[in-house]
């Protein structure tokens, strides 16, 4: 059974202070659509799936929580808002897990649209927390963030490593870098949504501090991607490329794990032959500025059964790909 709230735009919101339970149904469920905010204030501890389709859905106040909920799917740009609205509010101060920490969270759904995550933050040298079993990461654009940068604010993930982090074909995410907010794994991620090995292995569909980092695939807080310059000739198994310098690939598929262009410099890089990004991800960043970048001659494809997934992220410069792009076997690139 599913209770659906529908709370309209122009500053329509609704607010519930009281316990929701299950009532009748063996685990009840709660669906938010329209583009207003709907609050919980009190302890909603029905067991069912938390949807949130449109608008917001806040957990606030010192007692409002989702103590039950097996899982959250946030989607249609819809927001998931634990916490007390107002940024370094003293009711976020020393609390932990207002949603019940064994619920896993999903971004994006049937409707290849953008969820977002906000932890709100606790006012300075205090903490809030908030933990789910896993992380998955479906088609559409998501953000998981911070409201504010004080205190210390931190999201965890502490599923088994095959499962805290997964990821559907056009999905991407975007984790904030806020002073203060940290996004942690307990168990490094592995699996299909990862791409390389050791200190070069990445979250496939992932960027940090602000668009320009992929993200490690490691146990602990998240950290950006160890990369390999380019220079001129550099173009390495495995690595994550920085193009640092004009770059002409050798004629054999390197198998490189990803590419960033994040110089001040416009730059090129020439394929010789067909060559396999084993992510997928191509990254143009905003510190580029005003300069154009090009991915030219030969064959470029995504890792077989994999898409491509090329993050644009400077509005300043285009980045052009003039290669050929080549089906690699799965539905989507």
């Amino acid at each position: 059974m599913t209770r659906t709230f529908n709370i309209g735009g122009g500053g329509a919101n609704l607010t519930i202070d009281v316990r929701v339970t299950n009532g009748a149904s063996a685990a009840a469920g709660i669906l938010k659509q329209g583009a207003g905010q709907l609050t919980f204030s009190g302890d909603a501890a029905y067991t069912g799936i938390t949807t949130i389709r449109e608008g917001i859905l806040a957990v606030a106040g010192s007692g409002g929580k989702l103590s039950g909920t097996s899982a959250v799917v946030v989607s249609g740009g819809g927001t998931l808002h634990v916490g007390s609205g107002t940024a370094t509010s003293s009711l976020n101060n020393g609390i932990a897990n207002r949603i019940n920490p064994a619920a896993s969270l999903a971004l994006g759904g049937a409707d290849a649209s953008g969820g977002n995550v906000i932890l709100a933050a606790a006012a300075i040298g205090n903490t809030h927390a908030q933990s789910f079993s896993q992380l998955s990461i479906g088609t559409g654009v998501h953000s998981i963030a911070s409201n504010a940068a004080t205190g210390t604010n931190t999201l965890t993930f502490d599923g088994a490593a095959a499962s805290v982090y997964t990821r559907s074909a056009g999905g991407y995410v975007n984790f904030g870098n806020q002073a203060g907010f940290g996004v942690a794994f307990t168990n490094a991620a592995t699996g299909s949504s990862v791409a390389g090995t050791a200190a070069d292995a990445v979250l496939i569909g992932a960027t940090m501090n602000n668009r320009t980092d992929f993200v490690t695939a490691a146990a602990g807080t998240l950290v950006a991607a160890t990369y390999t310059s380019t220079g001129a000739s550099t173009w390495m198994t495995g690595k994550n490329m920085d193009v640092t310098g004009d770059v002409t690939t050798g004629a054999g598929d390197a198998g490189v794990n990803s590419l960033r262009f994040n110089d001040a410099t416009a730059r090129s890089v020439t394929l010789d032959g067909t060559q396999t990004l084993t992510s997928g991800m191509i990254l143009n960043t905003a510190n580029v500025g005003a300069r154009d970048n090009i991915i030219t001659g030969g064959v470029l494809k995504g890792a077989a059964g994999g898409d491509l997934l090329v993050i644009q992220n400077n509005a300043s410069g285009l980045l052009t790909i003039s290669s050929d792009i080549q089906d690699n076997g799965s539905a989507r690139h």
